[in-house]
């Protein structure tokens, strides 16, 4: 077992097979809103109908702006350190919910989304549809995105589990996220798309990386403006 391999792997809370981690998958709200999303908008999109290679090109757009906007949300929203404005203490909910995922992260309550974040945001997005040029391409788009959700709670999902990847792509991916988790929380940002990391900055040889010792608990980082 390496630093890619952590003991909590063989936690019998850990779905071994697909079908149990589908199981465990299916039962959580967020992912219930997102599937609901993509269905409804994707429906819209159907029923408008005149398809063009715009909509092709806005469901590629929404696939490859995922990778991006995860890596951007990760480093700078979920590991965003609490800050003290005056009396106030600054400490948003996602980035307290992702400190406490580092330290269980084999909590599945913790893996998945905040149920608030896709409940808030879809009926956002919807209703913003209207108010664009081109309806057909802006559903395109939501459908792709919406789609890029669901693989990303899937697969962040089981890389939380026992189970072992078998193509290289998703082998990468594991052991990208458990680096962040237990090699040092300060790399390894991207999820979906691995090579992201390396392009950014944020992907060293792990070899290179000492161990870090807040990994597991990113309270003792302390924050900005607070006594760490």
């Amino acid at each position: 077992m390496n630093e890619a391999e952590p003991s909590w792997l063989a936690s019998r809370r850990a779905p071994e097979t697909f079908s149990g981690a589908l199981a465990v998958y299916l039962r959580q709200p967020g992912v219930c809103v997102i599937l609901v999303f993509v269905l409804g908008v994707a429906g819209w999109r159907f029923a408008l109908g005149e398809w063009s290679v715009r909509d092709l090109a806005g469901f590629a757009l929404a696939i490859a702006v995922w990778p991006v906007m995860e890596w951007l949300l990760h480093r700078h929203v979920l590991h965003a350190r609490p800050w003290q404005l005056g009396r106030w203490r600054i400490d948003p909910d996602p980035a307290v919910k992702h400190r406490a995922h580092h330290a269980e992260p084999w909590r599945v309550r913790l893996v998945f989304l905040p149920v608030y974040v896709p409940v808030m945001l879809a009926p956002m997005l919807v209703l913003a549809v209207p108010l664009l040029p081109d309806r057909a391409v802006a559903l395109s788009f939501l459908t792709g995105f919406g789609l890029a959700a669901l693989n990303y709670e899937w697969t962040h999902w089981i890389v939380h589990t026992r189970i072992q990847p078998r193509s290289a792509y998703y082998q990468a991916v594991f052991r990208n996220h458990r680096l962040h988790h237990f090699r040092h929380e300060d790399y390894w940002f991207s999820f979906m798309l691995p090579a992201l990391d390396r392009w950014l900055g944020t992907g060293p040889d792990a070899a290179s990386v000492a161990p870090s010792g807040t990994a597991r608990d990113l309270d003792k980082r302390g924050g900005r403006g607070l006594s760490s």
